[in-house]
């Protein structure tokens, strides 16, 4: 993980959260686990507990998710 990610862009980001009933708060509490879990595991670089990584890998998985 060395680049940079681009950011989903506001359509996705609504469209995601409508389809999975999430907002904010919930958005926020779910990177915030996903970050100590990455931090905790030492086989990960480092950026990967970053909190653009981890939002832009929840955005990810909710966005291949719908289109399954």
């Amino acid at each position: 993980m060395t680049g940079d990610f681009l950011p989903p862009s506001k359509e996705i980001i609504e469209r995601v959260r409508a389809e999975f009933g999430l907002d904010e708060r919930s958005i926020k509490e779910a990177v915030d686990m996903l970050k100590e879990w990455f931090i905790l595991q030492p086989h990960l670089p480092k950026e990967a507990g970053k909190y653009a990584a981890v939002e832009h890998f929840i955005y990810t998985l909710c966005h291949i998710s719908s289109h399954t």
